[in-house]
């Protein structure tokens, strides 16, 4: 059997792992298969731990300055070389959340001639998405370099693939779109529980995504009922998910009465029915117009009030997005209280389905082995 090496030094279990978990579902029977997984993901490695493959922990986490300091992660590099060269694997798939993550272990592949192939959904210019545009600027231009060392991509849509395609002329790219478990959905529609929430008659606004307060916009939202309090006072705000800043989360909504946060969530359908509207804030996603979020409350038959994204018109119409970044825009759209619970009619089923995603990124693997 084939041997494939999996890395990922994502620090939490987010979108793109879920998705990783995933493709490693539909791929395990066919390759001999090891993961080399950031020990602090303790969510990721019991979950790839239950699909019954190898894990490997290890101490891989990135810093700030990543995509420069890669190249001078000495010790680091040297593991996942040593690894390489004894297992001998026929390829290495690098789960990248970004060309920033995951550089040590594209460079181990090149210095040991192991195959490299990066499962990447985003592929930004960060002088579009950063809070610095100088440090956007000088990222970028590095990450040119960046994108060179790894010749093979996967990415989720069309339009990273040409964001990528601008880095690197000659890579060779395959899209495979997201993919979602509508079972899981189904099966927990059964299941409720008590909830301090939308009470009264009260409108339920669900926020679902990683605790990254400026990449995914949370703080939009509390500095909309900062500046205008009285337009939701008969309106609760349901955040969901872990991450880096959900102790800093937690402090900003101390005393507020209408923001119920919830850190771990195992029935996520029962919020998703319990929402009047699910909002989606990001300033930039991974999934550049197609978080999963989306797909599920599409399915879901909720209305979505989201971040004009790039490629999220190809889901949602005008009256259910607003200008990302802007607080403005976000309050005027909230209180019109306009929004589109069908979409465009995309059939997310067909087209983001767990089972096409699986056979899809078969393919896509096979393609470059």
């Amino acid at each position: 059997m084939r041997r494939l090496a999996v890395y990922s030094d994502a620090e939490h279990l987010g979108g793109h792992e879920i998705q990783l978990l995933s493709a490693l579902k539909g791929i395990k029977n066919q390759y001999e298969i090891v993961l080399l997984i950031n020990k602090e993901n303790k969510a990721f490695i019991s979950r790839v731990r239950e699909l019954g493959l190898s894990v490997s922990p290890c101490s891989c986490s990135v810093g700030r300055f990543e995509f420069f300091l890669r190249f001078f992660r000495f010790l680091k590099v040297l593991r996942v070389f040593l690894f390489l060269k004894v297992w001998r694997p026929e390829a290495l798939l690098v789960a990248q959340g970004n060309v920033e993550k995951g550089g040590v272990a594209v460079i181990a592949a090149r210095l040991a001639k192991v195959k490299c192939i990066s499962y990447i959904p985003s592929a930004h210019f960060l002088v579009d998405v950063s809070k610095s545009r100088f440090w956007g600027r000088v990222k970028d231009f590095i990450n040119i370099l960046n994108y060179r060392l790894c010749g093979n991509y996967i990415t989720i849509n069309g339009y990273n693939r040409d964001l990528i395609r601008r880095r690197s002329a000659t890579a060779r790219i395959v899209v495979v779109n997201n993919g979602i478990d509508f079972k899981r959905l189904d099966e927990s529609s059964g299941l409720e529980l008590e909830v301090p929430f939308g009470r009264n008659g009260r409108r339920v606004y669900l926020i679902v995504g990683r605790m990254e307060i400026y990449n995914k916009g949370q703080d939009l939202i509390l500095e909309c009922l900062s500046r205008y309090p009285d337009a939701f006072r008969e309106a609760d705000f349901v955040f969901c998910g872990s991450g880096k800043d959900a102790d800093l989360f937690k402090r900003l909504i101390e005393f507020k009465s209408n923001i119920f946060f919830y850190e771990h969530v195992d029935n996520i359908a029962m919020f998703y029915r319990r929402a009047d509207v699910v909002v989606i804030p990001s300033r930039f996603e991974a999934g550049e117009g197609t978080p999963m979020v989306l797909l599920e409350a599409l399915y879901m038959n909720k209305p979505v009030l989201m971040s004009a994204l790039p490629g999220a018109d190809m889901y949602l119409d005008k009256c259910s997005l607003f200008s990302v970044g802007s607080v403005e825009a976000l309050a005027d759209r909230l209180k019109a209280g306009l929004f589109d619970s069908k979409g465009k009619g995309v059939d997310v089923v067909s087209l983001h389905s767990e089972a096409s995603m699986i056979k899809n990124f078969s393919g896509a693997l096979s393609s470059f082995l």
